[in-house]
């Protein structure tokens, strides 16, 4: 790795400040007083941000999205490299395969997101003008290793008076929290054992040892996965289970619960009384289990312990936040726990012909395939990459090395040609990925036939993520751009996300009442995608509805976070994020504008595009599901 140097043609010029993001005493006079013309913010919080620029009302805030985002792109390699170098040292070690220093997910990790802060900080002094530069940072471990890193380039770097306040406080808040976590993650292990052992009585299928040979089906439950007629619907793997069983096969499936408002003794009732198979994996735990999880889970902060670098920069600070942030995810002991899983159901002598699983390249796959290679060698494994892939999200990127070094499946089933094309153009190995159905894009073809109405009054509707600071951001957004051409529509309507209450998302963006012309969209998403002239949305998959349905679209871009664009491998223009809200105001005053027979070729171009992405679901592509298991 290529340790820093010292020099930097801007030095002696720039004195860069900086201050901790949850300071209270820090005002608007304190940053006059001190000359403070210029600032950026560096953390994920949107919310936050518009607290400080709230503070900071007559500062100029400099933009970082654009830049952000470019950045990010030129250093993602870097970081992937540096992560999968590990693979050999630790092939073997479950702690390392669990961990969030390993795992890439740049949606819960911030190891990556600062590292694009440091090398955006360097970017942005190099065309700096004036002489001073504050800096508003979510962590203190990101204003230690920003000190440390400008001060060996020749900076002046002022540290806040009660950088070590904050540092302190953070890490009090974080043992606060990890005792609090940890109780309630005993208390949640315990809850599920005892209604595992309480609700056996109601069980109406039981698989017996030896009796066949078995695919498991690993997929998570939340509340849509109840179906009112008693049926299970999976979100993940809808049909196959059913095709599976139709085509002679023994199906179990082993529920990861997630997102669930069901009270959790009636959704093991549920499981237990439902027609298809459910494997409790609490029904198979012994003490001695959860001892060992318990070790595994501390042991990961024993992993990579001495000092980082990608490329100039030193990223241990980071790593070590990472690791204490580790500790306060106490839920996923549940996932280290299917190691042992398999263990026991290998000691009762089941007969394991297959595990199909979601492939995500994430810590909750990692366990049950380190498992199954050890206890069941000869079963195979298949991941099915189910989702849209987001452009920053670098868990479905690896290398060939890692690739066949690590837990990975003995086959990746992409959803399309198109995500098998990005899968392998981001290191996977293409021998070992199979083109398979889009299962849980079934529904888009039905949009192929989807008929605006076109009406006179024109309809912009905003489509919400389910993250909340991230749809406050396209809210804020979405009423700065439109607030001045208020005279160019109707109507707007307002789809929150329906795992979201729309009362706690305006109270988050500060808006005691919506914005004139503004409704809230409550219902079926069709019903207004018929209606809608104009859609603007973020990190959604709702925007390629929009667009098979012919509506054009404004992506947003984070302003200070990584943007997750699903369409974000497409060359076109227009599928490519917006940062600024006057573009954002250009792109939507065009779409509001156009005619009849241009909205009839866009909608004839997202027809072509589906029919690029996705192909129909068929018994032809449910086939390679099973032909994976057939031929090992």
């Amino acid at each position: 790795m290529t340790k820093p140097g010292n020099d930097f043609p801007e030095a002696n010029r720039v004195e860069i400040i900086l201050v901790h993001s949850e300071r209270a005493d820090f005002s608007y006079e304190k940053a006059q007083a001190d000359q403070l013309l210029n600032w950026i913010f560096l953390g994920r919080s949107y919310i936050e941000l518009i607290r400080w620029e709230k503070i900071l009302k007559n500062f100029k805030r400099i933009q970082t999205g654009k830049l952000l985002d470019e950045i990010a792109f030129s250093l993602k390699d870097c970081y992937v490299l540096w992560s999968a170098s590990f693979a050999e040292k630790y092939k073997n070690d479950i702690s390392w395969w669990t961990s969030r220093v390993w795992e890439r997910n740049t949606m819960v990790s911030s190891i990556f997101l600062h590292l694009c802060y440091v090398k955006l900080l360097e970017k942005i002094v190099q065309d700096f003008e004036g002489e001073k530069l504050l800096v508003v940072c979510e962590s203190s471990f990101l204003m230690s290793t920003l000190h440390r890193h400008f001060k060996q380039k020749g900076f002046h770097v002022v540290l806040s008076d009660d950088f070590y306040f904050y540092h302190c406080k953070e890490k009090f808040i974080l043992v606060f929290r990890f005792i609090k976590n940890f109780l309630k993650g005993i208390k949640g292990l315990l809850t599920r054992w005892v209604f595992a052992k309480t609700t056996k009585r109601y069980a109406k299928n039981q698989w017996h040892g030896s009796d066949r040979n078995w695919i498991i089906i690993h997929t998570c439950i939340d509340d849509g996965c109840f179906g009112k007629d008693g049926k299970f619907y999976d979100r993940y793997f809808p049909g196959l289970y059913d095709w599976l069983e139709n085509n002679g096969f023994g199906v179990a499936i082993i529920p990861w619960i997630y997102n669930v408002t069901m009270p959790l003794k009636n959704v093991y009732r549920w499981f237990r009384e439902n027609e298809k198979l459910f494997l409790i994996p609490e029904d198979f735990y012994r003490i001695s289990d959860y001892f060992w999880a318990f070790f595994q889970f501390f042991r990961r902060n024993f992993r990579v312990m001495n000092t980082q670098f990608i490329e100039d920069m030193d990223i241990t600070m980071f790593i070590k936040e990472e690791k204490i942030r580790q500790i306060m995810e106490f839920e996923t002991i549940n996932f280290l726990l299917y190691y042992r899983l398999f263990r026991r159901l290998k000691k009762k002598n089941f007969q394991l012909r297959q595990l199909i699983d979601t492939f995500e390249n994430m810590i909750t796959e990692k366990s049950q395939i380190m498992s199954i290679k050890k206890y069941f060698p000869e079963a195979s494994i298949t991941g099915y990459q189910h989702a849209l892939i987001l452009t920053l999200l670098l868990s479905y990127q690896a290398t060939k090395k890692e690739h066949h070094t690590g837990p990975y499946p003995d086959i990746i089933i992409s959803c399309s040609e198109w995500t098998k094309k990005i899968l392998v153009d981001n290191g996977f190995d293409s021998s070992r990925i199979l083109e398979g159905p889009p299962l849980r894009y079934q529904y888009l073809f039905k949009f192929k036939e989807f008929s605006n109405v076109f009406e006179k009054q024109k309809s912009i509707l905003i489509i919400c993520p389910l993250a909340l600071d991230s749809a406050v951001e396209l809210i804020i957004k979405s009423f700065i751009a439109l607030n001045e051409i208020v005279d160019y529509y109707d109507i707007v309507y307002l789809k929150y996300h329906p795992m979201m209450n729309h009362r706690q998302l305006l109270k988050a963006a500060k808006m005691e009442k919506l914005p004139e012309k503004w409704v809230i969209a409550s219902g079926n998403i069709e019903e207004f995608l018929k209606k809608a002239h104009c859609v603007i949305s973020s990190t959604t998959s709702a925007v390629l509805e929009a667009i098979v349905c012919g509506i054009p679209v404004v992506i947003t871009g984070r302003e200070t976070d990584l943007t997750m664009n699903p369409l974000g491998w497409l060359q076109e223009k227009e599928f490519q994020p917006v940062f600024d809200t006057c573009e954002m105001r250009e792109i939507i005053k065009r779409n509001l504008s156009l005619s009849d027979e241009q909205r009839t070729q866009l909608k004839e171009k997202g027809k072509h595009l589906l029919d690029m992405i996705f192909k129909p679901v068929d018994d032809q592509g449910l086939k390679v599901f099973a032909s994976i298991c057939t031929e090992k």
